[in-house]
């Protein structure tokens, strides 16, 4: 295949292009063009689903008994405080929106937020690591104008950063991306890969090479301000459970 520039291809052909250039080293050859035929489709372009948004998490029931009930109040309040820090401070930053990706300079400031609440889980460090480094190459690639235009995309996507993140880190991964971003329609590679049975053979094939590995699966950063509230949220659960009683030993 060519290795022209896919910016200059039209929107859906560049993401198919796209798609069968990285299949190539990995997909034996009598299979390289079925990524191109499935996204083709008799038409000439795949039928991508409705992408459906994600329900609002729910609160957990109380406990039964009052005290349980009491304890778990005072927990929701705690995490309901947190989660008002955590979007105030965010909305604060400056182009930012909801579901845009955040890096570690991003939330380390937090930590002195979150902290007079005691809404700071033991884990905050871990927390914070999980966050691309600020100047991480696919950081700076979705704060240019294009690259947010594309981002705001993806983001709808289940799973769209996991795939870009995965599909950056392969040979020649980041000029690919940026060729995805400066291409119109560019996202809609990200859409066939994280939503559709053939985006998914096709990350079952990525995988197979070493730089793939795990191509459809996620990676375990955190990517958005949803991920970080549910980590947050997790970690103060945690600390919050009563401790297990020590169980006497069977004879």
């Amino acid at each position: 295949m060519p290795s022209q520039s896919l910016s200059t291809r039209g929107p859906w052909t560049a993401a198919v292009a796209l798609a069968a250039l990285a299949a190539t080293s990995v997909a034996p050859a009598g299979d390289r063009g079925n990524f191109a035929r499935e996204a083709g489709g008799a038409g000439g372009r795949a039928s991508l689903p409705v992408i459906q948004s994600f329900p609002a998490s729910q609160p957990s029931a109380p406990a039964a008994g009052s005290k349980a009930a009491s304890s778990n109040d005072a927990g929701s309040a705690k995490r309901d405080d947190v989660r008002e820090v955590v979007t105030e401070h965010l909305a604060g930053l400056k182009g930012y929106e909801a579901g845009d990706l955040l890096a570690r300079g991003d939330v380390g400031p937090l930590k002195d937020k979150l902290a007079p609440l005691s809404g700071l889980p033991e884990d905050w460090q871990e927390i914070l690591d999980d966050f691309l480094p600020d100047n991480d190459e696919l950081v700076r690639a979705l704060r240019t104008p294009r690259g947010r235009a594309f981002m705001r995309k993806i983001a709808r996507q289940p799973g769209g950063y996991d795939r870009v993140d995965r599909l950056r880190a392969m040979p020649q991964g980041m000029q690919r991306l940026r060729e995805l971003i400066d291409a119109p329609g560019g996202e809609k590679l990200i859409e066939y890969l994280a939503t559709t049975a053939g985006g998914k053979t096709l990350g079952a094939q990525l995988s197979k090479a070493k730089a793939g590995r795990g191509f459809n699966e996620p990676t375990g950063r955190i990517y958005t301000e949803t991920d970080l509230l549910q980590r947050l949220e997790a970690g103060l659960k945690r600390a919050e459970a009563p401790p297990v009683a020590d169980q006497p030993p069977t004879r």
